[in-house]
C-alpha cells in the first residue's frame, strides 16, 4: 500500500486542475481505479491539502503521503548481547546442554538456540560492538527427555550393559518358582489357622 500512495497522490495532482478543491467525483474515481475505499483517498488528500496551501514542492508533497509508521511498527528486538557475553564466562559443566545454559543465563531455550545457531548475531546492539561471534565451544548439545544427545556408540554401549545384568532363565525361574510356592504358602496358612466353632441361634 506505501507503494501505491505516491501514485494515488500523482494522479489526485493531475485531477486537481490547480484548484484548492478538488472536482466533484474525483476521490470516488480514484477510489474505483485503486480499489480501495473512499475514506482512504479522502485521508491522502487531507495529507496532501495543507502542502499544497503552503506552496511547497511536489517532492515534499509525494513525502507527506508517505506512511508515518515505517520503521517504528511492531515489537522491538530485545538486546541479548549481556547474556551472550555471559556464556563465555560459564563454567563447563553449565555449558553441557542447552537447559543447562538456559537456566544459568536467564534466556529461554528457542531463543538461546536461534541466537547461538548464528554463526554473527543479527541485532543491531550486536552488530554495533563489533558483531559478536559465538564460537563452536561455547554451543552447547541439545539434550532432552524425548531426544537425549547421545551418539550411536553410546547407544550401543548402554544397550550392551542392560544386557550383561540379565540373567538367561530369569523369567523362567521366577514363573516356575511362583507356580510351586502359591500351593505351598497356601496349605501352610490352612494347616495354621485355628478351628473356629460355629454356633447357630434358631
Amino acid at each position: 500500500m506505501d507503494e501505491e500512495r505516491p501514485i494515488m497522490a500523482n494522479y489526485l495532482l493531475q485531477h486537481r486542475q490547480g484548484q484548492p478543491r478538488l472536482p466533484r467525483a474525483v476521490i470516488a474515481a480514484a477510489a474505483d481505479k485503486f480499489q480501495v475505499h473512499r475514506n482512504t483517498v479522502s485521508r491522502i488528500w487531507s495529507f496532501m491539502k495543507p502542502v499544497l496551501d503552503s506552496g511547497s514542492s511536489t517532492d515534499v508533497v509525494m513525502r507527506q503521503v508517505l506512511s508515518r509508521n515505517r520503521g517504528n511498527c511492531g515489537r522491538k528486538r530485545k538486546d541479548y548481547t549481556v547474556a551472550l557475553e555471559r556464556v563465555k564466562q560459564l563454567p563447563l559443566n553449565q555449558r553441557c546442554s542447552l537447559r543447562a545454559l538456559s537456566s544459568a543465563v536467564g534466556v529461554p531455550r528457542t531463543t538461546l538456540l536461534r541466537l547461538l545457531q548464528n554463526d554473527k548475531t543479527t541485532d543491531k546492539t550486536a552488530s554495533a560492538a563489533g558483531h559478536l561471534e559465538m564460537s563452536l565451544d561455547v554451543k552447547p548439545t541439545i539434550a532432552n527427555i524425548i531426544k537425549p544427545a547421545l551418539s550411536d556408540k553410546n547407544k550401543r554401549e548402554r544397550v550392551n550393559f542392560c544386557c550383561s545384568k540379565m540373567q538367561p532363565n530369569c523369567v523362567v525361574d521366577i514363573c516356575t518358582t511362583s507356580c510351586i510356592s502359591i500351593p505351598r504358602v497356601l496349605a501352610t496358612r490352612s494347616a495354621r489357622a485355628p478351628s473356629v466353632p460355629f454356633v447357630g441361634v434358631l
